[in-house]
């Protein structure tokens, strides 16, 4: 997500775009652009792979978090980060624990997403 532009503006113009074959939501604990993302994709359901990977999990709510967001959702104020999980795997959303797994689970669907664009193809991958 760039700064100042919400998933909601990126979506559509990643799910119309031909050269986009995957998209992977970079999350966080704080704030509700996840919510948000999950609910524009669950009444926009697109053919692409998406991926999610938050951050944050493991932080001790005691803990003050850097961002407005981040501090009132810990106050008590948004919902938590397990039900923006929850929503966006309701919404089709195939969610990762950590960068590793989002390496992998990315080059799987690009592969995935080749063959089935590409039957007989050797997969994305150039030779």
């Amino acid at each position: 997500m760039l700064k100042g532009v919400g998933y909601t503006e990126l979506l559509p113009l990643f799910a119309e775009d031909p050269e986009t074959r995957l998209i992977v939501l970079l999350g966080e604990i704080g704030g509700e652009d996840e919510q948000l993302a999950a609910a524009w994709l669950s009444t926009h359901r697109i053919r692409k792979p998406v991926i999610a990977y938050l951050v944050g999990r493991s932080a001790p709510p005691s803990v003050r978090i850097g961002h407005p967001g981040t501090v009132f959702l810990r106050q008590g104020g948004g919902t938590g980060f397990d039900d923006k999980l929850d929503r966006l795997r309701q919404a089709g959303v195939e969610i990762v624990n950590n960068p590793w797994e989002l390496a992998e689970r990315a080059t799987r669907a690009l592969e995935r997403v080749s063959r089935e664009l590409w039957p007989g193809a050797a997969g994305w991958r150039k030779a």
